[in-house]
C-alpha cells in the first residue's frame, strides 16, 4: 500500500459557542498570535450583536466540549481512513468543518 510521504500538517484553531453549538475556525500553517487574532477577528465578525464574547482557552484532554468535537472530526474523518494527497486530507477535514458537521449535528 503506497504511503503519503512527507510530514504536513493541517493546523486547525476552532471555538465552540456553548449556547448555539455554532464551530468557528481558521487554520493555517502554524498556529499562533496572528491566527488567534484572525480567529478573535471572525468571532467578532460573527457576533456583530454582542457587546462581549468571552473565550476561554482550553487545552483539557477529552474533558471540554471542543475536545468532544476534535473527537468527532477524528471519527468522521480521520480514523480508518487513506488520503492520498495531503490536498485530500487537507479538503475533507475543511470539508466536515463547513458541510458535514453543520449538516449531522444532531447525529
Amino acid at each position: 500500500m503506497k504511503a503519503s510521504s512527507g510530514r504536513k500538517r493541517l493546523n486547525v484553531q476552532g471555538t465552540l459557542d456553548l449556547e448555539t453549538f455554532q464551530f468557528t475556525f481558521v487554520s493555517g500553517e502554524k498556529i499562533n498570535a496572528e491566527t488567534t487574532k484572525q480567529m478573535q477577528e471572525k468571532l467578532e465578525r460573527n457576533n456583530p450583536a454582542m457587546t462581549a464574547v468571552h473565550v476561554f482557552v482550553d487545552n483539557a484532554p477529552h474533558l471540554s466540549p471542543i475536545e468532544r468535537h476534535w473527537g468527532m472530526m477524528h471519527k468522521w474523518v480521520i480514523h480508518n481512513r487513506h488520503y492520498v494527497t495531503f490536498n485530500q486530507f487537507t479538503e475533507t477535514i475543511l470539508g466536515f468543518f463547513r458541510k458535514t458537521r453543520p449538516d449531522k449535528w444532531k447525529e
